[in-house]
């Protein structure tokens, strides 16, 4: 680790996740064992004059099986009850060390589906709550979960423990969408959701994909819409907009539906978000009878314009700040 920088460090990574075979450390430990890791060595994923934002976990793994991702897989969680747990005793003391240590005021909770743990969630909370308040440790919270986890109580509670932001999943602007994904919410419940924690003074993130299987240009455009609808409402604070990528070991990169595949050079299959940069999408979207709907430039073509749209946007709501 201290011979190689950490941009070769994560390409590494990357690589090894783009070949499509299981993970080497994935292989080598069983769900319990990976939640009994220690936490990284930050002083080496860091340099010195970097800000630290360390990720600590209630859980991993998620019971919702989209067809996009394969951490359902990964984890072997096809349901609520296959969620990895990571023990409380072990959470805190994580929480302590990392404060005691770097004197952390910005926690990212690494949960791809923060609440999905009730009723432990509920004790989590309070544990933040009383380490806010009893304890006068005061640190910010961010996490991801899922509009359907999330009630009244739950965003009471998360602000008062100290979450600045919510990442949700809003995905696309149709029940339709959504389906073609295998997402396990409608458009009511995620919007409900947001709704929630703004109510709580919580700002919210909203993940959407452009380009779903069966994806056509009225679909496409009412996803752009629906982001700039709910940028104006101040539904959202920060949207992250990308394109659908069929990662291997997805069901998506075996979809029959909606979707064919034209590369399957896995080098070039990114995130259009990550560190390393972007490409042009690596399938195109088709209709029922195999018809393209959309190809991948006119995906990729939308995607920027989506982006410059939705930046002009917020650059004249928020007068450039």
């Amino acid at each position: 680790l201290h011979s190689t920088s950490r941009r070769q460090r994560q390409m590494c990574i990357r690589d090894s996740i783009y070949t499509g075979q299981e993970s080497p450390i994935r292989s080598v430990l069983d769900n319990r064992q990976l939640a009994e890791l220690p936490l990284p060595a930050y002083d080496l994923m860091y340099d010195e004059e970097d800000y630290i934002i360390p990720r600590i976990y209630t859980t991993r793994g998620c019971s919702n099986n989209c067809k996009m991702c394969s951490v359902g897989d990964f984890y072997k969680t096809k349901s609520h009850q296959d969620i990895v747990q990571v023990e409380i005793s072990r959470f805190k003391s994580d929480i302590m060390s990392l404060y005691d240590r770097y004197k952390i005021k910005h926690f990212v909770m690494g949960d791809l589906t923060f609440s999905e743990n009730n009723p432990r969630f509920k004790k989590i909370l309070d544990y933040l709550i009383n380490l806010r308040y009893g304890e006068n440790i005061v640190s910010d919270w961010w996490c991801q979960t899922r509009g359907d986890l999330l009630n009244e109580e739950s965003a009471e509670k998360m602000s008062e423990a100290g979450f600045k932001q919510v990442a949700i999943g809003c995905e696309a602007a149709t029940n339709k969408q959504l389906q073609s994904l295998n997402k396990k919410e409608n458009i009511e419940t995620i919007k409900c959701s947001l709704q929630l924690l703004r109510k709580y003074n919580i700002n919210t993130q909203g993940y959407w994909i452009l380009g779903v299987p069966g994806e056509d240009i009225n679909s496409i455009k009412k996803t752009k819409n629906m982001i700039l609808e709910y940028l104006n409402d101040d539904l959202l604070s920060v949207p992250h907009i990308t394109i659908l990528v069929p990662y291997p070991n997805t069901k998506l990169s075996k979809e029959q539906h909606g979707i064919r595949i034209d590369n399957r050079n896995f080098a070039d299959y990114w995130m259009n978000c990550d560190l390393y940069g972007y490409g042009k999408p690596v399938y195109h979207t088709v209709d029922e009878d195999g018809r393209t709907l959309l190809s991948s430039d006119k995906i990729y073509e939308i995607w920027l314009e989506t982006l410059e749209e939705v930046t002009k946007f917020m650059e004249e709501k928020y007068n450039g700040n």
